[in-house]
């Protein structure tokens, strides 16, 4: 199959790809686990529905239970969501067996997998991290997980980071959006316009700033 000169690269990252996940074989459960993970995080556009969609597909395809604790501004680990009580309002502080690591590792009854952002957009968190790592996965009971199934989630967890990394900027950004409009339109009520120059302006900054927004 002949490619063309402008998709070569990106035609050879995919074919590795596909080479990686038939080395993979995670089998037809797994690659529904991913399929699912992968369609809930695009319909929900939520923090708050992403975190139970995290803990809920783990319950629903394994019955294991699973908490997801995240870095907060203040570069705290909070527990934000559970598969036992769900969303946690008051975000509070982990358990003392919970470290947070770059690497995976054993914690009273449970496997805790750390959870990464995306390398090329961590300077935009509003947050410092350390090793790319946003926050930490715990499956319980980890004595029932094999070792390839330790390897999966290790898997999984990286693709929670990276749609968890999107929505925190993009959740970002629509705060700054607000904030601006905002801020227009309180100049164009509180401030004495001299010409209508300076009116015409703000209308079309208004209008430049929701243009790019996109669809929301």
């Amino acid at each position: 199959m002949t490619v063309p000169p402008d998709l070569e690269i990106v035609a050879e990252r995919v074919k590795e790809k596909r080479q990686t996940f038939l080395e993979y074989n995670f089998g037809t459960l797994k690659d529904d686990f991913l399929k699912t993970f992968f369609d809930l995080a695009q319909e929900y556009e939520t923090l708050e529905n992403f975190y139970r969609i995290c803990v809920s597909v783990v319950k629903e395809f394994f019955d294991l239970d699973s908490r997801l604790y995240l870095i907060c501004q203040e570069n705290i680990l909070e527990l934000v969501c559970d598969s036992l009580h769900g969303l946690y309002q008051e975000k509070p502080k982990p358990p003392p067996y919970i470290k947070l690591s770059n690497q995976a590792y054993h914690a009273e009854q449970g496997w805790v997998i750390p959870i990464r952002g995306n390398q090329l957009l961590v300077d935009r968190l509003p947050f410092y991290t350390k090793d790319q790592v946003i926050g930490l996965l715990e499956l319980f009971p980890g004595d029932q997980l094999s070792e390839k199934d330790r390897f999966f989630f290790e898997k999984f967890a990286n693709r929670v980071g990276y749609n968890l990394h999107v929505k925190i900027i993009a959740f970002q950004n629509i705060q700054r959006i607000r904030f601006i409009n905002s801020l227009v339109a309180d100049i164009e009520h509180n401030v004495i316009i001299p010409n209508i120059s300076l009116s015409l302006y703000l209308r079309h900054l208004r209008q430049k700033i929701n243009t790019g927004r996109g669809p929301g």
